[in-house]
């Protein structure tokens, strides 16, 4: 049963709530150009990782035979036509809090995006007391918790497919995963550090003259605000990091077209 359609968007199944169960892609990102170098390059600097213990040659194996499993595997093998971008994470230290992880993040996603398009603007519209202490948890069926585990024992690499929720709300972005194959453990709904660093490695992948781009949710993560979620998306060719209502109404959640959630694919780096 094929789970992901031509554009690599996921299927919607009759009981998930989409803004349109085939979408007018009226919301579209660009692929962005993949130099597997540089992001490797962008991801140590504006991360200030050092030496690392692999090369980007090493980088571009790993993620080159990690997209190759995704091809070999009929069920999801479509989702590899959708837009993708290689991520490297830094390993997670025990007593790191997801939330003053992710204003570092954003730190760096700015440096990042100002150092190539010097023209543009980045906003953090995040005050820094809502990413406080353990503010920011897991959503439950996000699966994140392997992710986390993962990076807990090095450095974690793989692809962000960052639009392929696109239309869906937030709890139908969660709930899907139930009927997502486990794909060796590694296959997750997507969070703040891997939507980060795949920004940090390809800054461009908001960036759209032709056509508005969709908002990234940040949907693993769940503000202890139900109201509210976390994403980065475009403000004209500017770049936002934001902390967007989740209330349609006092008893109805969000549903946009241009809300996307994204899936993660990864892999320790040795």
């Amino acid at each position: 049963m094929r789970l992901f359609d031509e554009y690599g968007r996921r299927i919607p199944l009759p009981w998930m709530r989409v803004y349109s169960q085939i979408s007018r892609r009226y919301f579209q990102l660009n692929q962005p150009i993949i130099d597997f170098s540089d992001v490797y390059r962008r991801t140590v600097k504006y991360l200030g990782l050092g030496d690392l213990p692999f090369s980007d040659q090493h980088f571009k194996k790993k993620c080159e035979d990690l997209l190759q499993g995704l091809h070999e595997d009929g069920e999801i093998s479509d989702i590899a036509k959708g837009v993708r971008v290689p991520f490297l994470c830094p390993p997670l230290p025990s007593d790191t809090k997801r939330g003053e992880e992710l204003v570092k993040l954003a730190v760096a996603v700015e440096r990042s995006f100002k150092d190539r398009f010097l023209e543009y603007e980045f906003y953090n519209r995040v005050e820094p007391q809502f990413l406080a202490g353990d503010n920011v948890v897991l959503a439950v069926d996000s699966r994140y918790e392997r992710f986390e585990e993962a990076r807990r024992q090095g450095v974690v690499v793989g692809w962000y497919f960052p639009n392929c929720l696109s239309e869906y709300d937030l709890a139908s972005q969660r709930s899907q995963m139930a009927t997502l194959p486990i794909f060796h453990g590694h296959f997750v709904l997507s969070g703040g550090v891997e939507t980060a660093t795949a920004l940090i490695g390809c800054p461009d992948l908001l960036m759209n003259r032709d056509a508005y781009p969709h908002h990234l949710c940040l949907s693993a993560l769940q503000d202890i605000d139900e109201r509210f979620f976390y994403s980065f998306e475009a403000y004209g060719l500017n770049l936002v990091f934001n902390r967007r209502s989740n209330v349609l109404t006092p008893k109805v959640a969000q549903l946009s077209e241009q809300f996307a959630g994204g899936l993660t694919v990864f892999t320790s780096w040795e």
